[in-house]
């Protein structure tokens, strides 16, 4: 269904607060936050005079961030599974 002046990005954000905040409830108050502050801002740099800042910008550096968050979190995967097999190991 078609919404007349929906934001199509709401849901894209939605799951990049999701993801930052890693589901959790108090996470996702200050990932929104985060979130917000950079497109305010990104919308404030691209209307002043004598910045050429692109506003998509903003949408690279949201990327940025849950790339990072990403990889944080499969490194931390990896290091768990690697202690569990040194501990396993050493048990046996």
């Amino acid at each position: 269904m078609l919404i007349q002046d929906f934001n199509s990005g709401v849901g894209s954000a939605g799951l990049g607060i999701a993801i930052l905040a890693n589901a959790n409830p108090i996470g996702i108050i200050f990932a929104s936050l985060l979130f917000g502050a950079l497109n305010v801002m990104g919308n404030l740099m691209g209307r002043m005079p004598g910045v050429n800042v692109p506003a998509s910008i903003v949408d690279l550096m949201q990327g940025f961030v849950m790339l990072f968050v990403i990889i944080s979190y499969f490194f931390r995967h990896y290091l768990e599974n690697r202690r569990e097999k040194r501990r396993l190991q050493k048990g046996a």
